[in-house]
């Protein structure tokens, strides 16, 4: 009896597979037309993503407490929490770096983790911790490291010789009109500075006057507040009432007053010099060579990347005729 080779079984298996479909042409034909359309549906349904939102087995610890050095922050801040959470299972590795104001705890996982129960535990190991924490440490940022967390664009408004207070001004008008988009998230601005009142004390004037210091303080403090005065009821309704404390502009800070007498009133602009600035940068974004500031412009979550970056672009496009003509995005 002669044997059949592989090669030859499999061949004839096939050809009775065309021969069964090409049998049944309307069964063949529903079938693939079946497949096509779910396809299709599948390709609409699915989000287009550059970073796929896949679980990262790392979570990220932020300690922060202003002025503390990076000596300080490794022996308090970072140790504790480390020595809590070496006690939890799953931990493949704890690595840590202290800098000024803060300490960061990197804690990575198994690949098998499960993300909210990681979260847990490492949110109940720094909650141990924190009794040996110094006091006035901020309460820490626990969050979990996503690829779908990192920004899809990056837009730089820049300009050689271009003012920072205009450069802030675009970059503002262009955060809102981004984030208004109904497939962005956010888009956060980094490079820029807060706008601040800063006032420039005349010593000699101080002295004259005989006003201290802490008056002074004193003053901008206890005026620089929005009071609640409770609610009014009409009989037909209520309202709430708030007494207006807050110092918006220079005029506001110009008049405050320090001391009165029979002479009048001394306030701020008698003593003073009030002008407008920036307070002290504490991140830089450079484009070009030049000092700029950025919008990293991130994307809900299970939103078109292609349609998000489409919205972008229009929105950017449609604010770029107005720009000065040193102004770059």
């Amino acid at each position: 009896m002669g044997s059949v080779a592989p090669s030859q079984e499999r061949t004839s298996l096939m050809i009775n597979y065309i021969d069964t479909a090409v049998a049944r042409s309307r069964t063949t034909l529903s079938v693939f037309v079946a497949i096509m359309l779910t396809g299709f549906a599948s390709y609409l349904a699915i989000p287009v993503e550059l970073n796929p939102d896949v679980d990262v087995p790392i979570i990220v610890t932020t300690i922060i407490h202003e002025g503390i050095s990076p000596e300080d922050a490794e022996r308090l801040l970072a140790k504790p929490a480390e020595l809590e959470l070496k006690t939890l299972d799953g931990i493949t590795q704890i690595s840590s770096f202290s800098s000024e104001n803060a300490a960061t705890i990197i804690t990575e996982f198994d690949i098998d983790f499960e993300s909210s129960t990681a979260l847990a535990d490492v949110r109940e190991a720094i909650n141990r911790s924190k009794a040996r924490f110094p006091q006035n440490t901020e309460e820490p940022l626990i969050t979990e490291v996503s690829a779908a967390e990192l920004p899809i664009v990056q837009i730089a408004i820049g300009g050689e010789g271009v003012a920072e207070r205009v450069l802030l001004r675009i970059a503002e008008e262009l955060q809102r009109e981004i984030e208004i988009l109904p497939t962005v998230l956010e888009a956060a601005m980094v490079g820029n500075r807060e706008e601040m009142l800063e006032a420039v004390i005349d010593p000699a004037k101080l002295e004259t006057y005989g006003i201290p210091n802490s008056a002074i303080v004193q003053a901008v403090t206890s005026n620089n507040r929005l009071i609640p005065a409770g609610q009014v009821d009409t009989g037909q309704g209520s309202f709430s009432v708030k007494v207006p404390g807050l110092i918006e502009n220079a005029n506001d800070l110009f008049d405050l007053p320090l001391a009165s007498s029979g002479d009048g009133v001394l306030t701020v602009s008698d003593i003073a010099d009030v002008r407008r600035t920036f307070k002290d940068a504490t991140r830089y974004a450079f484009a070009n060579g030049s000092s700029s500031i950025s919008l990293n412009v991130m994307k809900r979550n299970g939103a078109n990347l292609v349609e998000a970056m489409t919205q972008v672009d229009a929105v950017v496009n449609e604010i770029r005729p107005t720009l000065p003509p040193a102004v770059s995005v």
